[in-house]
């Protein structure tokens, strides 16, 4: 997969292409690098896309498995050519460990650490290059910021979705389909990276059956398997509709109580889509179901 490839989120996409080839024509290492944007906006195969792009081993990171500085020193001190390392959902990087990631990003790279109540200073090898991922720019800490190249990720509309379903099932699985059956996955599903595991189970259902079409009957009961309904609702969705039917508002921490599931995880998993389709409406008091809401939930088609 390269630049080509990469579906949606025009502006970014050029704006890295262009950074990454002069990396290469000056013959200098990739700047460091802010994504930012809504989960599954393709922040982690755009990373990928440029690790191949320049040539560099790709290292992906989780930022919650960073506990301390030594951590860091370890996993990178080996990548003495450099690399292109993703330090995914970096809001949950602890301050301490912001902090240290100052020096880590000047030049020459050196992780500060404390050895027995002194301090250490380890320089680590010139070419790494890291792009900071994530959905919650507001919690990295300006200075922080400051030496990344911002990149904005948007999230995708109908028609993006629709477009990696097509490929998906037509290109990488090699089915036939129509217009209407990619529209539909891509209706009800709310990422890129939904979309293709939902075109994965279609293909396991399609090879379940010997046929090599997708037809809307084999959507249909893909979609029955994983529990989302022609308006794309999850269970969840819909114990939250009904759980608003209740009260005339309700707070987040109500809400995820009543759900089992992280205040954060309800504001960036199952938010987003009821507001975006104006299922839900957030005001001061609190969540409030809307009448296309109560709709939905009674099973009346709004996509």
């Amino acid at each position: 997969m390269d630049f080509t490839d990469f579906i949606g989120n025009v502006d970014a996409v050029e704006k890295l292409h262009l950074v990454a080839s002069d990396a290469i024509d000056t013959g200098g290492k990739l700047p460091h690098l802010g994504f930012f944007g809504p989960t599954g906006c393709g922040k982690t195969s755009m990373a990928r896309i440029i690790s191949t792009h320049v040539d560099r081993p790709f290292v992906y990171i989780s930022s919650t498995a960073i506990k301390d500085p030594t951590f860091l020193r370890n996993l990178l001190g080996k990548y003495k050519g450099g690399a292109i390392v993703l330090l995914d959902e970096c809001h949950r990087l602890p301050e301490t460990i912001q902090d240290n990631m100052l020096s880590i990003l000047e030049e020459p790279a050196t992780l500060t650490s404390v050895y027995k109540g002194r301090l250490v200073y380890t320089k680590l090898p010139p070419g790494l290059s890291f792009i900071l991922a994530t959905t919650h720019e507001g919690n990295i800490r300006d200075a922080l910021l400051s030496r990344l190249i911002k990149i904005e990720f948007h999230e995708y509309d109908i028609e993006e979705r629709a477009t990696i379903a097509a490929n998906s099932l037509s290109r990488e699985h090699g089915l036939g389909l129509d217009e209407g059956v990619v529209k539909s996955i891509g209706a009800r599903s709310r990422s890129p990276r939904e979309v293709l595991q939902h075109c994965n189970l279609i293909a396991m259902k399609i090879r379940q059956m010997r046929w090599q079409s997708v037809t809307q009957d084999v959507v249909e009961e893909v979609f029955r398997i994983t529990g989302v309904d022609q308006n794309g609702l999850t269970i969840r969705d819909k114990q939250v509709l009904e759980y608003l039917t209740c009260f005339e508002f309700l707070g987040l921490k109500s809400i995820a109580s009543y759900i089992n599931m992280p205040e954060e995880d309800v504001m960036e998993k199952i938010e987003p889509w009821l507001l975006r389709n104006k299922l839900i409406i957030r005001l001061p008091r609190g969540r409030k179901i809307t009448p296309l809401g109560l709709r939905a939930l009674e099973g009346e088609f709004i996509l």
